[in-house]
């Protein structure tokens, strides 16, 4: 429903009448936001989510060499896998490790979602909330 505002917005310099320009551009997205309790009004996890991509491929510029990116690669994968599952990032690469360390050959076990179920207190309760 663009141009819903008069056209004499539209020459006025003041930040009111940028946001009512605003306004009118967005004028359909609006709507469907106050015709919907469910939607979002912002993207912010879309942007989370491109951020760590970004961040990752910046890193990889430096790694310099085939066998670190891919080391660099897994635990980049098992660091987003451990976010998505709500997980404390820190306490679960920590238990993986030890784990490994410790002669462990259950990979299976050390999955995230496998992991969740065995460690609910490493659990993040806000992210789960705020879903």
């Amino acid at each position: 429903m663009a141009g819903y505002f008069p056209a004499v917005y539209c020459l006025l310099k003041s930040d009111f009448a940028e946001s009512l320009r605003y306004i009118d551009k967005h004028w359909a997205a609006l709507r469907a936001y106050v015709k919907n309790g469910a939607a979002l009004i912002d993207n912010n996890r879309v942007e989370q989510l491109m951020k760590q991509v970004a961040l990752c491929r910046k890193a990889s510029l430096f790694v310099g060499n085939v066998e670190p990116g891919e080391l660099s690669a897994m635990l980049m994968s098992l660091v987003s896998s451990a976010r998505r599952h709500d997980l404390n990032v820190w306490a679960y690469i920590n238990d993986v490790l030890d784990q490994l360390l410790g002669g462990s050959t259950e990979y299976a076990s050390l999955v995230p979602d496998v992991s969740e179920k065995s460690h609910p207190e490493s659990l993040r309760q806000y992210r789960i909330e705020e879903r």
